[in-house]
């Protein structure tokens, strides 16, 4: 036992006497402000205890450099007044952290009963050791050797630079729109001070929402955030050294269907619940990506922590995928023990953390009322699922889930062609018996007949000329079916790499476990089908990274070039809707006190979830988020109509 604490302490010897640091900083601070209150200062004394807070914190970040510089980081460097500086500024930075998170959860949202304040101290001091941490070991105490030469910057990190702002500079043209205005305004605030009781158990994904709807540079850093998370994550678990892989999968992303992209990133409320857990999902599946392999490489038990959070904040942002998420961390610790005989302490602490959060979800009252008739908004469907969810497939279902994501459907096919074109070109190497060649050319005819029908459908505005509605969508729902089974079919005859085959039947199950909720509730829209997008993107990435070695022409200056062609047309479109936005904004802060208020739609709504309030209940909320008199009739017309008339 006392060897394996040994070798413990030696392999995480800096982080533990970080730990044994910090808190010894804690008890200096504390024994230094009381020893000052209980002898020469008046804590009854405003002053006097503001310079006891001034004091401990100047002596106790005093001894934590000291500290840190001997026992933790053992910094060599010559240059103290400059370390000194950089640790002061960087303790100075976490310091303003820390009083910017407690001021807007407790005194801003007013979140200060006695178990709020707790949280939020927890969570603040959380965040507090880990930027304490990150700052003074990248940048106050960084070993890094310093040369005259400066480091060069890749082709793709120029890439993920310019494409990171030029997506801050997008998400801040977004409007804010629908119920973005009901949740940063007060209604939010009631909601969340009553534990969003009878309405959702969406804590993250509500409480994400109301705080990005209120700031609106860090609704852009937030969002611009999580799609590079979602990228990285993806290049990481296909293949870190494909080169192709991240501008592949950036081009997808923003080549997803207009109406998914405007309830999944524009929609500042859609992004909050839809995509966050995406990326929660992505990174976990990454940690764990050596569970497909032969031999296991164990995570560290310092993963546990993380792993924990990870899995109950995952769960509380979107039902579907709160489901999802616990069956994730089932189906590691069962397929790790019964591959390995063991599991890891990380994916234990995971699956508990998503059991925690799960209940806590779904023990929101507000679920109680859906089966039947619902909620007036939300319903699950009672009596018989399987009919009903055979209903469901075979309408909007297949359409939201496949039928929509065109240009995605094209490109995974071709790609797929190409792939099994490579193989059977191939068959004496690869040594494939006249069985399988049969399987890889039925399942490549289907994929054609797939394709040219997604062209017919597109030609055709979606309406099949010669067939009923009802035959058509039973055709369309079939000929999916039998396009998964191709694909699958292809996965398991032609992929030969035992680690890539396992790991991309379990991203194709995963699209099903997520989306097979959705079979049996309403409403659904395309922003519920983000994450199977995400993860179509992901099995399409998994077949580019299978024939790039044998493409004899480079695809990256394509890919970019799109990539920066498709976010530069994002940026006209939500440029000038943002400009109109401004204008409408900018007048009523003139007109405030007009009893009646003619403002400007909008333009292009197709791009955004509802901009302009159609109803009497969402014209009140958006008299609150704007902060207009109660009594204020609003009159919404065309922006060119509206600039001729009203704009001076």
């Amino acid at each position: 036992m006392v060897e394996k604490l040994k070798e413990v302490y030696g392999k995480y010897q800096e982080m533990i006497n970080y730990l044994i640091i910090g808190v010894l900083t804690t008890v200096i601070s504390l024994i230094v402000k009381y020893a000052l209150l209980f002898t020469i200062l008046d804590a009854k004394d405003g002053l006097q205890l503001q310079i006891s807070i001034i004091v401990s914190w100047v002596v106790a970040v005093v001894f934590a450099y000291i500290t840190n510089r001997t026992f933790v980081f053992k910094s060599k460097n010559e240059k103290i007044l400059k370390e000194i500086f950089l640790f002061f500024s960087s303790r100075i930075v976490t310091l303003v952290m820390e009083s910017v998170i407690l001021w807007f959860f407790i005194t801003y949202l007013k979140l200060n009963s006695n178990i709020y304040v707790v949280v939020w101290t927890v969570l603040t001091q959380f965040s507090v050791i880990v930027g304490n941490y990150v700052l003074s070991k990248f940048i106050v105490f960084s070993k890094k050797e310093k040369t005259e030469k400066k480091r060069k910057i890749t082709k793709e990190q120029w890439f993920y630079l310019v494409f990171f702002f030029l997506v801050l500079v997008l998400c801040y043209f977004f409007p804010y729109t629908h119920d973005d205005w009901d949740w940063g305004s007060t209604t939010g605030l009631e909601r969340l001070q009553n534990g969003f009781s009878n309405f959702n158990g969406r804590w993250l994904g509500n409480s994400l929402g109301m705080l990005l709807t209120r700031v609106r540079i860090l609704r852009s850093l937030t969002i611009s955030f999580t799609m590079l998370g979602i990228i990285v994550c993806i290049k990481k678990l296909v293949n870190g050294e494909n080169k192709y892989i991240p501008f592949f999968s950036i081009l997808l992303i923003l080549l997803m269907p207009v109406r998914m992209f405007a309830q999944s990133f524009a929609w500042t409320v859609g992004f909050a619940n839809y995509v966050p857990p995406v990326l929660v999902a992505l990174f976990i599946i990454y940690k764990n990506k050596t569970l497909f392999q032969e031999k296991l490489e164990n995570l560290s038990h310092l993963w546990s922590f993380p792993f924990l959070i990870l899995g109950f904040a995952g769960t509380l942002f979107m039902e579907h995928l709160t489901i999802y998420l616990f069956l994730l961390g089932l189906f590691l610790l069962g397929y790790q023990f019964i591959k390995f005989k063991k599991v890891s302490l990380p994916n234990i602490a995971y699956f508990i953390g998503s059991i925690l959060g799960s209940i806590l979800m779904f023990s929101n009252s507000g679920y109680r009322t859906l089966f039947g008739e619902g909620d007036g908004y939300r319903s699950i469907e009672d009596g018989n699922f399987i009919v009903k969810a055979i209903k469901t497939y075979f309408g909007d279902f297949k359409d939201l889930l496949v039928n929509n994501n065109f240009i995605l459907n094209v490109v995974l096919c071709l790609i797929i062609l190409i792939f099994s074109y490579q193989f059977l070109n191939n068959s004496r190497k690869n040594k494939i018996s006249n069985l399988k060649k049969v399987l890889l050319k039925v399942a490549n005819f289907v994929l054609i007949i797939f394709i040219s029908y997604q062209f017919f459908l597109k030609m055709t505005n979606g309406a099949n000329p010669f067939i009923k509605n009802s035959y058509q969508d039973f055709i369309e729902g079939i000929l999916i079916l039998v396009y998964a089974v191709a694909i699958i079919s292809i996965i398991v005859v032609a992929i030969s790499n035992s680690e890539k085959k396992k790991r991309m039947l379990f991203e194709i199950g995963s699209i099903a476990m997520i989306s097979l909720p959705l079979l049996i509730v309403k409403p659904i829209g395309p922003r519920c089908f983000f994450p199977t997008y995400a993860l179509f993107v992901l099995v399409a990435a998994e077949f580019l990274d299978l024939i790039t070695e044998k493409l004899k022409i480079d695809l990256q200056w394509i890919f970019r070039v799109a990539s920066y062609v498709i976010i530069s047309f994002y940026l006209v479109i939500y440029g000038y809707c943002f400009m109109v936005e401004q204008k409408r904004v900018a007048y009523m802060e003139k007109n405030r006190t007009a009893e009646k208020l003619i403002l400007p739609n909008i333009p292009y709504g197709n791009f955004m979830q509802v901009p302009n309030p159609r109803s009497e209940w969402f014209r009140t909320q958006y008299r609150q988020f704007y902060g207009l008199r109660e009594n204020t009739k609003l009159e919404f017309i065309d922006y060119k109509e509206w600039k001729k008339k009203y704009e001076k």
